[in-house]
């Protein structure tokens, strides 16, 4: 359960930094975060047809921090696995 909570940790830290870090758009700026994080479903129809492309990249953009965010929480929980069994051993040896 703690190594659910690590990951989900590292996404969430993901998620934030690739929203705060996604691109802006030539006048255009940077699109709202809910049209990111939806992919353009709440967006009209001569909206979509004109920003979707840049939807896609923003969301993609997030989607990498998100990878980004799995593989952090993947190496804490690789290094905690590595001090863990070490500290057992040790104290296995000594009784």
């Amino acid at each position: 359960m703690k190594s659910f909570f690590i990951l989900l940790i590292g996404v969430i830290i993901g998620t934030v930094a690739g929203l705060l870090t996604r691109p802006s758009f030539f006048l255009v700026g940077q699109l709202d975060w809910m049209n990111v994080l939806s992919k353009g479903y709440f967006v009209g129809a001569i909206e979509g047809f004109f920003t979707q492309g840049m939807i896609d990249e923003s969301f993609f953009h997030v989607l990498k921090f998100q990878g980004a965010g799995i593989g952090v929480g993947l190496f804490l929980l690789m290094i905690m696995a590595f001090m863990g069994g070490k500290s057992k051993n040790k104290s296995s040896k000594k009784k």
